[in-house]
């Protein structure tokens, strides 16, 4: 044993020895180290200044980041305009980032904060947006580029008529493409088609990113004119469920002017079966909504039910705003329910009263919704559901997530032919696509989630999944659109059955 030890010891007398030659050049090399780090910070800023020559913003985003990560001695205007051109190839929390540390060491670096402003517009951060415009104008009131922040951050918060005031100061001072195309669109907004149509012709785009303003801004008043006209529709759904239920769904409808408002008439003819039965309701109703005051809408709409023993007098009304920069919504609702043949044979009525809200939190929003649901066979439901959703890309490919909780119970089983649990809760997960591309748009949304519920004394606690899809194409003044949905999740329908439906609609606006 001693040996061994004497012979370990014997092996640990070159390391020993090597010791300060080896501290020695470690300080060596982090002192060099430290030499090179600004000048290799350097080098890869050069490299990032020639991408952005050419218009290779996300190229040259990557030569900054690496030259920001390295030891530089960079000063607060370097940072800065290197932030601008990362928040211009789309990477706007590191923009965010790298400005927020330049004004850890500079507070009054007003460019800093406008540019930070602007990112944090851009990202969705509206509240912080507004902060920091407003701390710019604070120190400088004329500045234009903190109140065209300023107005756009109002106007994508809803509040589009306190930003009309400041896009009107803007432009009072001198014509500005970014001004007019806020202007125009916060007209939009308010209802106000003719001055947008005005502001719009005045636009003439000169380089790429204006471009995809002004065609944004013309499809917007496209969409809004279309508003004003007639329009026409027709569509037919078929819906089944591993309970047996078919139901064929047949609508027209006809959208109108109605002295600055818009009226809508729908009709539907319902033909519904299952093993025991082949029922048929017709339901009809006439719609009217608009702007009531300031940035509230409201909507009423009276009609009717029928089937071969009688009908129902059906109707709501509601409206919509914002509140706390909150967008909140309440309203009440008659019908009946016709989404089976046993539902139409028991002609199942009921009232529902509901409130929303949904905010946004950066590319956060948060949606929430509450009702309360009475029906005829003395049987009510309360019905609540909270949850996120986050914008993981933007733009005309935008892709969501999010999550949704869901409690509903009902007071007890009526075996009127509805779902009617006690104690259900859900959880889903939500994975939103959007594409729109000329004439051609598509959204599709698959799920998956657990839910539990009791229901004629038996338990239930399993998962589902499933989904919906809409595809469209636009033809000169008509679009044709087909859909599809499908899954086992027990709310999804009126049945709690697994189901799956297809649909087909045609507008056309003359």
């Amino acid at each position: 044993m001693n040996r061994i030890l004497a012979f370990l010891f014997l092996l640990t007398i070159p390391v020993m020895t090597a010791l300060p030659v080896c501290a020695a050049e470690i300080s060596g090399g982090q002192s060099a180290e430290s030499q090179a780090g600004p000048d290799e910070a350097r080098a890869q800023k050069s490299a990032g200044d020639i991408l952005v020559k050419e218009d290779a913003y996300e190229a040259a985003a990557g030569h900054y980041l690496k030259a920001l990560a390295l030891p530089n001695d960079f000063s607060g205007a370097e940072k800065t305009q290197m932030a601008v051109y990362i928040s211009w190839a789309g990477d706007l929390g590191s923009a965010i980032r790298v400005l927020s540390e330049v004004l850890e060491s500079d507070r009054d670096n007003l460019k800093a904060r406008l540019h930070l402003a602007r990112v944090l517009s851009w990202d969705g951060r509206l509240d912080e947006a507004i902060s920091d415009a407003d701390a710019v104008l604070g120190k400088d009131p004329g500045n234009r580029d903190a109140l065209l922040i300023m107005a756009n951050a109002l106007r994508w918060k809803g509040n589009s008529a306190e930003s009309l005031k400041i896009y009107e100061r803007v432009l009072a001072e001198r014509e500005d493409f970014d001004a007019r195309t806020g202007y125009a669109f916060a007209l939009l907004n308010e209802g106000q088609i003719k001055k947008s149509k005005e502001s719009f012709e005045k636009l003439v785009p000169a380089y790429p990113a204006q471009e995809r303003d002004y065609k944004a801004l013309k499809s917007e008043l496209e969409r809004a004119e279309l508003e004003t006209r007639p329009v026409l529709n027709a569509g037919f759904s078929y819906y089944n469920d591993t309970d047996s239920n078919q139901v064929r769904r047949y609508t027209l409808g006809a959208g109108f002017p109605v002295s600055g408002k818009r009226g809508e008439f729908r009709y539907a003819h319902i033909d519904a079966e299952d093993n025991g039965r082949d029922k048929n309701a017709e339901s009809f109703s006439v719609l009217l909504s608009g702007r009531l005051i300031g940035g509230v809408t409201g909507r009423a709409n009276v009609g009717g039910v029928f089937k071969g023993n009688g009908g129902f007098l059906t109707g709501g009304a509601g409206m919509e705003g914002n509140l706390l920069d909150w967008s909140v919504s309440a309203g009440f609702s008659r019908d009946m329910l016709t989404d089976t043949a046993q539902l139409i044979e028991n002609g199942v009525r009921y009232t529902d009263y509901s409130v929303s809200a949904a905010r946004p939190f950066g590319r956060t929003r948060l949606n929430a919704s509450l009702s309360h649901r009475r029906f005829s066979d003395d049987n009510y439901a309360n019905d609540f559901s909270v949850g996120p959703r986050y914008t993981l890309v933007p733009g005309s490919l935008r892709v969501d997530v999010g999550y949704k909780f869901r409690y509903l119970d009902f007071d007890r089983q009526s075996g009127s032919g509805y779902f009617d649990p006690d104690q259900f809760f859900s959880h889903q997960l939500l994975l939103t696509v959007y594409y729109e591309k000329e004439n051609f748009y598509a959204y599709m949304e698959p799920y998956y989630g657990r839910q539990s519920f009791d229901r004629n004394g038996v338990s239930s606690d399993d998962e589902f999944e499933g989904g919906s899809a809409l595809a469209g194409y636009k033809v000169g003044r008509g679009a044709i659109e087909v859909s599809g949905e499908r899954g086992n999740y027990a709310v999804g329908s009126a049945t709690g059955f697994e189901y799956y439906m297809v649909g087909l609609t045609v507008r056309y606006t003359p």
